[in-house]
């Protein structure tokens, strides 16, 4: 997996800011992907920085947006990837994607861009196999449950018992 640091401080690319929605299901961990409103391509919530607002919560902003859900957002990226941004003129960016793990998730019945995406909790090989985009479906693959902070997870379910 690409460092996080390294990509992130290479001020060449413009940055790009995702959410990566997790849960722990029965079959072990489940991702939530969206489509994209163009190609109907599958991903995960992603857009611009925000004025005003921190990467992280421009990730979640994004996740609410697209894909009407809401939770927490790891307090630093758990990674990034090199993505190519199609342009509306047709061009493409090469920009640096920072990924903020997303957990505790609360799916709403509407959102903003609800009539144009569809979203699906799949497991971690179904994401591979069904991601568009090479280098996040390789992003995906190398993702560890230890990553996305379970084991705090898990400790602080210990204490509230």
């Amino acid at each position: 997996m690409t460092s996080a640091l390294t990509d992130m401080n290479d001020l060449t690319k413009p940055l790009q800011v995702a959410a990566l929605p997790w849960r722990l299901g029965t079959s072990g961990l489940e991702l939530l992907l969206i489509t994209s409103r163009q190609s109907a391509h599958w991903l995960i919530p992603k857009g611009w920085p925000m004025a005003g607002k921190s990467d992280r919560d421009a990730a979640l902003q994004e996740a609410f947006e697209e894909a009407g859900i809401i939770g927490s957002g790891s307090v630093w990226p758990i990674g990034s990837y090199p993505f190519s941004k199609v342009m509306h003129d047709g061009t493409e960016l090469q920009c640096t994607m920072a990924v903020f793990g997303m957990a505790h998730i609360q799916e709403l019945e509407a959102w903003p861009e609800m009539e144009q995406r569809e979203r699906r909790w799949v497991d971690q090989a179904e994401a591979i196999d069904m991601i568009y985009d090479w280098n996040l479906a390789r992003f995906i693959a190398n993702i560890t449950v230890g990553q996305l902070g379970v084991e705090s997870l898990a400790r602080r379910r210990c204490l509230l018992r």
